[in-house]
């Protein structure tokens, strides 16, 4: 698994669950175009996981924030479901 390292700082958005990782915010690490990364702090600690985009300025996109959820075939079968389920209310 690839991993992103953040600069110093660079994870409070994160913190308060907010999807989005700037190329800014990055010290090290990538992928290749789609490829579920994990990111850590500045310090190691993780903080999600997420798709990685090596051309966009929007660098990652968090997937989930739990440490021991798989991204997986069943991940999205239930991110899907509670979408429709969603849009039924």
């Amino acid at each position: 698994m690839k991993t992103l390292r953040l600069r110093p700082g660079k994870e409070r958005s994160l913190l308060r669950r907010h999807p989005w990782i700037f190329e800014s915010a990055i010290a090290k690490g990538g992928g290749d175009s789609g490829e579920t990364v994990r990111v850590e702090s500045a310090d190691g600690r993780f903080l999600a996981w997420a798709a990685f985009s090596p051309t966009s300025r929007i660098r990652a996109r968090a997937w989930s924030f739990d440490e021991a959820q798989r991204i997986d075939a069943a991940f999205f079968t239930a991110a899907v479901a509670r979408a429709v389920r969603a849009r039924q209310r």
